[in-house]
């Protein structure tokens, strides 16, 4: 991932800090979920790995709905939704 930022000699700088700043918000709700016991525990590990998966889906919906404008977003919405609570629940 690239964001518009340059280095000195002009070329694109690539954003490893930008993405983490876009993962921050995820992981915040996993742990908060954790600690008000309405999400299932997570390792450091598998935090990320659902961290990424989340955003992940996200950025596919995105892509999908470029390929597939007449997408049913609801139908799209209510699986993504299923498969989240189904893996975080506790």
């Amino acid at each position: 991932m690239v964001s518009n930022k340059r280095t000195a000699d002009g070329k694109l700088r690539f954003a490893a800090d930008h993405v983490e700043t876009i993962l921050l918000p995820i992981e915040n709700i996993l742990t908060l979920g954790m600690q008000e016991g309405i999400f299932r525990e997570f390792t450091r590990t598998s935090a990320r790995v659902m961290t990424l998966t989340i955003r992940n889906a996200i950025d596919g919906f995105t892509i999908e709905l470029m390929r597939k404008p007449h997408l049913d977003v609801q139908e799209y919405t209510r699986e993504l939704v299923t498969i989240f609570v189904k893996s975080t629940k506790k």
